[in-house]
């Protein structure tokens, strides 16, 4: 088995290992010779070709804002056309459902205090009793009704 030591002599053999002369001149040599190969699209460097489009690019869509139907700025002020742009803002949305919460809230107060107030004319108990007495279940008009009280009481 080899030991660490015996690598370590080996490896520091090897880095004294060099080229012949005659074959380091020969690959220098063919190295700088050799021409680099440019990247061609249809003849012209590919380098070239990107940048006449980016520049294409950017003057298509300059042009497409400039002659866009946009409003310009001071035209932008215009009373009307604010107001609809307004409506249509999600925070509008917001806002009338919070309104709506509000009313609705404000109504389920306003029936929590009635049923809590026994004085209101409506849920007034000997109110309600003087009415039931007065009603005659048995001196009505329409037999579509009397149908149907009978199927709800039976």
């Amino acid at each position: 088995m080899i030991t660490h030591e015996e690598i370590r002599e080996n490896l520091a053999k090897f880095r004294l290992i060099e080229p012949d002369p005659a074959f380091k001149r020969m690959s220098r040599t063919l190295v700088l010779s050799s021409k680099s190969e440019k990247r061609v699209f249809f003849g012209v460097p590919l380098l070239k070709v990107i940048g006449a489009f980016a520049v294409l690019v950017i003057v298509v869509t300059a042009l497409a804002f400039e002659f866009s139907p946009t409003p310009v700025l001071s035209s932008s002020f215009n009373p009307n056309s604010l107001q609809k742009e307004f409506e249509n803002l999600p925070i509008n949305t917001q806002i009338e459902e919070t309104a709506y919460r509000e009313e609705a809230n404000q109504t389920i107060a306003s029936a929590l205090n009635e049923i809590e107030n026994t004085s209101v004319k409506h849920l007034n108990n000997s109110l309600l009793r003087g009415e039931a007495d007065d009603i005659n279940l048995n001196n009505s008009t329409n037999p579509e009704i009397d149908a149907l009280l009978e199927t709800v009481i039976n």
